[in-house]
């Protein structure tokens, strides 16, 4: 059928991609990632990144923002060392391995920048 051969040709297609003749660069270590954005999606990836022990400098352009979504983080760990699948110790190095700015400039030692902001173009453009 039409769809199965385009669902082939897709297959393929994906892994001649990962093959493109002369690259072959490794990605180098994420020692700490910037999150731009510290709303639902930002503040899950920043979940993620703690919980793997990389350090995580989340941001967002206003206090009540970034208070909110460090609230948020703060709950569902909080949560989890409730019912037991956090000790006291790891929910608090979880805590400390997310920083929370207002600023810029706290992205320059981090490796990766990673936009989370919801879909106001207004925003996006600031």
């Amino acid at each position: 059928s039409l769809q199965s051969a385009a669902l082939r040709h897709l297959f393929f297609a994906e892994r001649m991609a990962s093959k493109v003749p002369g690259v072959n660069a490794k990605p180098g270590p994420l020692r700490k990632i910037g999150i731009l954005g510290a709303g639902l999606m930002g503040g899950g990836i920043a979940m993620c990144f703690a919980q793997k022990g990389v350090p995580v400098v989340l941001k967002d352009a206003k206090q009540e923002w970034l208070d909110a979504g460090m609230k948020k983080i703060q709950s569902l760990w909080a949560g989890q060392a409730k019912r037991g699948r956090l000790t006291e110790e790891k929910f608090k190095k979880l805590m400390g391995l997310v920083k929370p700015s207002l600023k810029y400039e706290d992205f320059a030692d981090c490796d990766m920048i990673i936009e989370a902001v919801p879909e106001i173009m207004d925003l996006k453009k600031e």
